[in-house]
């Protein structure tokens, strides 16, 4: 991750940009000299071998992790601002799903949290979209990886987000689904 993965003027429909980023975590720098630019309607992938500061760099642009120096900016604000958060939809590698909980209230839980309107056709709507219609009434300590990847995918979803950030979204999840 120390060349410059993609480099665009710094543009207001930039949804996330990087500008000269590090990231030093105790003696090791993770991040050298990051710069990078995702626009509005954009796809990017972030491809690199283990180790290589991708996790980090996803983690820095949600506002989880601080930058040793640089700027970040995701919706040209501070991705540590909260009026942001709404806009983003995030599937990190720890699914962050409640075990002992339904796939439907797991779901209902989140729709709380992010107050979306109409919480119950929502609800339906993604876990059909996820093929979970037949199991959103069983615990989701009772679901295989690629189903809970499934459910985290439609949590995600949920509240109509303006942009994804999907860490290895299809990790576990068979071809078909």
């Amino acid at each position: 991750m120390d060349r410059i993965l993609n480099k665009r003027d710094n543009c207001v429909d930039n949804v996330i940009s990087f500008e000269h980023v590090f990231k030093r975590i105790g003696q090791r720098e993770i991040l050298k000299d990051i710069t990078l630019a995702v626009k509005q309607g954009d796809i990017f992938g972030f491809l690199g071998p283990n180790g290589a500061g991708k996790n980090t760099s996803i983690r820095i642009a949600l506002g989880l992790l601080q930058p040793t120096s640089g700027k970040v900016a995701v919706f040209r604000h501070d991705p540590v601002d909260g009026k942001i958060r709404r806009k983003i939809g995030f599937v990190l590698e720890a699914d962050g799903l409640y075990n002992d909980m339904t796939a439907y209230n797991n779901l209902a839980y989140y729709a709380q949290i992010y107050k979306v309107p109409e919480p119950a056709e929502r609800i339906d709507k993604n876990v059909k979209l996820a093929g979970l219609a037949d199991r959103v009434k069983d615990k989701v300590g009772t679901y295989s990886k690629g189903m809970r990847q499934r459910l985290a995918l439609a949590r995600t979803l949920l509240h109509d987000p303006e942009l994804l950030i999907l860490d290895e979204p299809t990790a576990g999840v068979d071809p078909t689904g």
